[in-house]
């Protein structure tokens, strides 16, 4: 009978007996890939992966566990278990059992620990089922049943969790942790939460802090729950992209229910950058107590039973009151009040809030500049928040971007010059929802970007002593409190040419001319430079275009309205292939193009 595809003599190995199975047991003592096609494995008792040791799995294998069994992942140990999207890993407890075996640990390892497109079922026999400590680790596209215990339990961990599904858990947070320093992380992105059926928070992560690394939570939905979804405690983050629904206080008590809690820990405070997030239907958006402050910006907040934003939980708990809120481009929409103790207790010091180029009624408008009081127009305002055609808060926000959630993600650019100018300066304004600094580069992507930026100290790009004839096109990087933007989402800005003044001839244009005209440029060929004629017998709007062979424009001389006369416009095009080129003029019903060679 063929054996397991296995590196080393392991003693642990045995063919079962029942079922046709293969049991795994005890340590392993060289790499080990538990193949598909000897599936399913039982595992008796623990599997420990030690230092040196990897632990495969391939698409395709279900592992059983017995009672009190899971995997321990110890320091310079590894685990490689990738599923598939139509071919996933199961683990779980053995059939037509009641099992609940222990699940999977790591423990001091920062290998290339990776588990994905995996489900995994009763492994939730200690009180977590997967168990992160000082490890490094990806969890991508996992999901789990029901259970009563944290799912993931997380100390120091330098982790990636992303686009996996969690259940609804009873009496317990879902995902649970603590510190990040130095060179460590977690981020999550693109996964689902579902409700803790009693009053426990969706996550809680406590104690890090810039300018350590920071918690970064990217694109997730939460669906719901009667405490908080994120708690956290001295800690900063970055949360971006994400939905919050369905956060209502339904037990007693004298806590408050809220999408984001924020609270001191250990002397620290949190500082949380808020961006393009949706909150719908909760009781609070944002709980900002104990001199903790947030950065909101293009956030849609709609439907909040009580504060959209609440600065303390007075009189129903004595706590200190928040220290600021920023915002930036929001929408407050459907709300019983927009700021929960705005006003601080007695003795307490009031929170500091700003809030411009936003929606919310009038009676806010004095916080700051450029704020509308108008229906955003959703296009659902039970469910989809992206604004209607007439919106008045398209275009409305920051650096000309709408107001609200639905706006791109990274930098934005403003200021450019019209799509023909002859000014050689221009001066470009930079911003983006969540972006505190930048770098640039003109025309080529893979040219020398600039050093980086602070927008809050240089917030503009100023060019001078552009060249006449030329196209230009800036492009943008931006970044977070965390990280860059990547290509190809780079900020892109419209793409301008500066024309050579065109020099005006005559105003005498002959009698005998029916129409416009067109005349041959000269010199043709020509290398770099060449000069084209053209006039008009009535004032018109002339377009004067230069396009490539296959058809795509390569400049615009001219498009504005000129008197009649003669004119001529040189055409710098330094820098361009050689080739064949065409330019043509436009000008009332008059429509004619002719060739130009390029010759180097």
């Amino acid at each position: 009978m063929r054996l397991p595809r296995i590196v080393g003599v392991l003693f642990f190995l045995s063919q079962a007996a029942i079922g046709g199975c293969q049991e795994l047991a005890g340590i392993l003592h060289a790499d080990t890939t538990l193949t598909a096609e000897l599936s399913p494995w039982m595992i008796t008792a623990d599997i420990i992966v030690p230092e040196g040791v990897t632990l495969e799995i391939e698409p395709g294998c279900a592992l059983y566990f017995h009672d009190g069994a899971g995997i321990q992942i110890q320091s310079g140990g590894r685990i490689v278990a990738r599923g598939e999207k139509e071919n996933r890993i199961l683990l779980t407890r053995r059939p037509d059992s009641s099992d609940h075996w222990c699940g999977i640990e790591f423990d001091d390892t920062m290998e290339e620990n990776i588990l994905s497109y995996a489900d995994i079922y009763y492994g939730d026999e200690e009180g977590q089922i997967i168990d992160v400590h000082r490890s490094r680790v990806v969890l991508d596209h996992l999901a789990w049943n029901s259970t009563n215990r944290t799912i993931i339990e997380l100390y120091h961990p330098s982790a990636i969790i992303q686009h996996c599904v969690f259940p609804a858990v009873d009496e317990v947070e879902i995902v649970h942790g603590e510190y990040l320093q130095d060179e460590e992380y977690l981020i999550l992105i693109g996964n689902t939460f579902g409700s803790p059926l009693g009053y426990n928070d969706v996550i809680d992560f406590t104690d890090c802090k810039r300018p350590g690394p920071i918690l970064e939570v990217y694109n997730n939905i939460f669906l719901g729950g009667s405490d908080d979804g994120l708690d956290l405690d001295g800690t900063d983050a970055h949360i971006e992209g994400n939905i919050f629904m369905n956060f209502h206080k339904r037990l007693e008590g004298s806590s408050t229910s809220n999408a984001i809690a924020t609270g001191l820990r250990n002397g620290k405070t949190s500082d949380i950058m808020v961006v393009r997030n949706i909150f719908y239907d909760n009781d609070h958006a944002v709980l900002l107590k104990e001199d903790c402050s947030m950065q909101a910006e293009n956030n849609t907040f709609v439907k909040s039973d009580s504060g959209v934003i609440n600065f303390s939980e007075w009189p129903d708990r004595d706590v200190d009151p928040g220290k600021s809120g920023s915002f930036i481009g929001n929408i407050f929409w459907n709300y019983k009040q927009a700021f929960g103790n705005q006003f601080s207790q007695p003795g307490k010091p009031d929170p500091v809030i700003t809030f411009s180029h936003g929606i919310i009624d009038a009676t806010h408008h004095e916080l700051g500049v450029h704020n509308i009081d108008q229906d955003p127009q959703f296009m659902d305002e039970n469910g989809d928040f992206h604004l209607r055609s007439m919106s008045p808060a398209i275009g409305a926000g920051p650096n000309g971007l709408d107001i609200g959630a639905y706006v791109p993600a990274g930098a934005s650019i403003s200021g450019e010059p019209a799509d023909t100018t002859q000014q050689t300066n221009a001066t470009l304004t930079i911003s983006g929802p969540g972006i505190v600094s930048y770098q640039f580069v003109i025309n080529d992507l893979n040219g020398e970007w600039s050093e980086e930026r602070s927008i809050a100290i240089q917030p503009s790009i100023k060019l001078e002593n552009l060249q006449r004839g030329q196209s230009y096109t800036v492009y943008v990087k931006g970044k977070s409190a965390v990280r860059w933007q990547e290509n190809p989402d780079y900020a892109a800005s419209k793409t301008w040419f500066i024309a050579e003044p065109a020099t005006f001839i005559n105003s005498t244009v002959s009698s005998r001319l029916g129409s416009h005209r067109l005349y041959d440029a000269h010199p043709n060929p020509f290398n770099d430079s060449t000069v084209i004629q053209f006039d008009l017998v009535a004032e018109e709007k002339a377009t004067v275009e230069i396009f490539d062979a296959l058809g795509r424009r390569a400049g615009l001389l001219r498009n504005e309205i000129l008197p009649a006369g003669s004119y001529t416009l040189p055409l710098n095009a330094q820098g361009w292939p050689s080739g064949v080129y065409y330019y043509r003029l436009i000008a009332g019903n008059f429509n004619q193009c002719k060739r130009l060679i390029l010759v180097r």
